[in-house]
């Protein structure tokens, strides 16, 4: 039985997004649903922080921890940290110009759910043509 340990859980959505069986869910804390759990381990190898475990029904102690999943080892020229908008133009534009780019991202989904555009509203701030100070424009 996979169960979370949630003192450790920071909410990043690694095993909710790896597990085949869609049997985690991501709320205030992690949930598993064991009646859809295949315990196929995907979620505790995927696991950034160690925060979930297999126990074993019978005897009730911890079999396999994701404090056990092995690092993996990249190499690359530059190292970008965050894929939110700016880390991933930066990503691009490295990539563009011959880089080996390592994007770490703690979500599992770059871009999902987009948190970059929550404080536009729908009038920005554009400098006229003759060169004024500015004025308020719609945009459509």
């Amino acid at each position: 039985m996979i169960t979370p340990l949630p003192d450790r859980c920071d909410l990043c959505g690694a095993c909710v997004a790896i597990c085949p069986a869609s049997a985690l869910t991501l709320g205030e804390s992690l949930l598993v649903d064991h009646k859809r759990c295949i315990e196929c381990m995907r979620c505790i190898k995927v696991c950034p922080v160690a925060a979930l475990e297999y126990v074993n029904r019978i005897s009730a102690k911890p079999a396999l921890s994701s404090a056990r999943a092995p690092l993996q080892k990249y190499q690359s020229d530059v190292i970008v940290i965050g894929g939110g908008p700016a880390g991933s133009l930066a990503s691009l534009h490295a990539v563009k110009n011959g880089v080996t780019v390592n994007l770490v991202e703690r979500r599992a989904d770059v871009g999902v759910p987009v948190r970059c555009g929550e404080g536009i509203g729908k009038k920005r701030r554009f400098p006229d043509h003759a060169g004024a100070a500015g004025m308020d424009q719609e945009h459509h």
